[in-house]
């Protein structure tokens, strides 16, 4: 009467769970890799973009003795010295999408690069990228913090910890 099924194929309802209990761990993980390497990607471009803002400015103003006083941001993208990627129209844009400005001080003797809008993850790294033993570099404001309080010429993680929030203005000042 009763038949001996032994030749049953498919999944059980535990084998299928277990199969996507699996692949959602590993679209999980994936996804915070990728978010992860995009923010460094993020990092690097940001990174460049400071680098080459420092630069094509000490090499524009070279042969003046001094820097303009004032904003001086139209000057760097007229000199298409900014990258096409971070200009939109009149405007300098880093790339985590905020504003990028540039401007000398009233006495002429240092120039400031301003990014705004930074989150806390890259203002932490990116307020690394100097320190006060560099011959160019004079200071690095982040809000209204003090980023070398303990005066030894290094801006460290745990300074920047402190002194970034979740979304910064880092004002580098460079000789």
């Amino acid at each position: 009467m009763y038949k001996n099924k032994t030749n049953e194929s498919g999944f059980s309802l535990l084998e299928l769970l277990l199969v996507v209990a699996v692949g959602a761990v590993l679209l999980l993980s994936g996804l915070a890799v990728y978010r992860n390497v995009t923010n460094n990607a993020k990092i690097n471009d940001g990174t460049r973009l400071l680098n080459v803002l420092k630069q094509e400015t000490q090499r524009l103003f070279q042969g003046e003795g001094r820097y303009e006083s004032g904003d001086f941001t139209s000057i760097l993208i007229n000199s298409d010295v900014v990258p096409s990627s971070n200009t939109r129209g009149d405007t300098i844009r880093h790339p985590f999408n905020g504003t990028v400005t540039a401007g000398g001080s009233a006495d002429g003797s240092t120039f400031d690069i301003t990014y705004n809008e930074v989150p806390k993850s890259a203002c932490v790294k990116l307020g690394q990228l100097y320190s006060l033993n560099d011959p160019d570099f004079d200071s690095l404001q982040v809000g209204s913090a003090d980023t070398d309080s303990n005066d030894d010429g290094i801006i460290g993680v745990i300074e920047l910890e402190s002194a970034c929030d979740d979304t910064n203005e880092m004002t580098w000042t460079f000789f």
